[in-house]
């Protein structure tokens, strides 16, 4: 494990610090509820290979895809499974694949309205482009599909830690970052926006890690002062999961307007007095 005074560039590095594996620890768990009940046929996990979300998941095709930035410019390992497979394959049921695939997250390589569950642990945070990245999960994802993104909360303990990190390299330069580096966290309520407009309906958020960030058990997930930071200050999770559903809008049938029957009155005849002093 690295030390926590040697400067952290990757989120896998972070997540094996004694700071980022109470995250991983509460991502994996919360994954794994929410993954357990979805039925469907394709699976996909875009990056972030430490943390297994696909593990509770029965569907028979689980991909794990990496992006440029995990990769560093080499080529996917081929997985290893028990039987041969070929680089890229999706694993069975039993296994979790090796990275076997790599791909631009703007440009999945699956067919449109082909995928039942697509999981981004982080991945919005360091594509680059977020918005494109979810423009492309909207379009693999099938009509009723799952969408499930973690990050980090802006307002959480974790990132005001980071910024106190920065504030203290003006002061010290040999300071190193309290988190890794190259990622933009969004805040939860602008990802539910950009998820409505793109059709997608927000089932459940949540958050996790309250604790402020130190190395001691508190700050373990759903340590004691996590669980009095769910009850008290929700929103103020350092993490949290965001969990929606892709809606396509059916036809709607129109009903002619429904005319009102009009009777016309008949004419009736006025009988006049005859032999009136009127008429003489």
């Amino acid at each position: 494990m690295k030390s926590q005074n040697a400067p952290i560039v990757s989120l896998h590095a972070w997540l094996q610090t004694d700071w980022g594996r109470p995250v991983a620890q509460w991502e994996g768990r919360q994954l794994g509820v929410q993954v357990a009940d979805l039925f469907g046929f394709q699976a996909v996990q875009l990056g972030l290979p430490g943390v297994d979300g696909l593990s509770q998941n029965r569907m028979l095709k689980r991909w794990l895809a990496l992006g440029g930035h995990e990769l560093g410019g080499q080529e996917p390992a081929a997985p290893e499974l028990d039987a041969p497979t070929a680089v890229g394959e999706p694993s069975s049921a039993a296994a979790w694949p090796k990275p076997g695939l790599a791909c631009d997250f703007t440009a999945l390589p699956f067919d449109e309205a082909s995928i039942d569950l697509l999981i981004l642990p982080h991945a919005l945070e360091w594509s680059g482009e977020a918005t494109a990245c979810l423009r492309e999960a909207e379009r693999v994802l099938r009509p009723e599909g799952q969408l499930i993104v973690t990050g980090f909360n802006p307002h959480g303990a974790l990132a005001w830690r980071q910024r106190a990190s920065r504030a203290w390299r003006l002061v010290k330069s040999d300071s190193a970052l309290f988190m890794p580096e190259g990622g933009e966290f969004i805040a939860p309520r602008r990802l539910r926006d950009w998820l409505r407009l793109l059709n997608f309906e927000v089932e459940a958020v949540r958050y996790g890690l309250h604790g402020l960030p130190t190395a001691r058990d508190e700050t373990q997930a759903d340590g004691p002062l996590d669980r009095m930071g769910a009850r008290l200050w929700p929103a103020l999770g350092s993490v949290y999961l965001v969990h929606a559903v892709k809606r396509v809008p059916g036809p709607m049938l129109m009903r002619a307007p429904r005319r009102r029957a009009v009777f016309a009155s008949a004419p009736v005849q006025v009988a006049r007095k005859q032999g009136s002093a009127a008429d003489s």
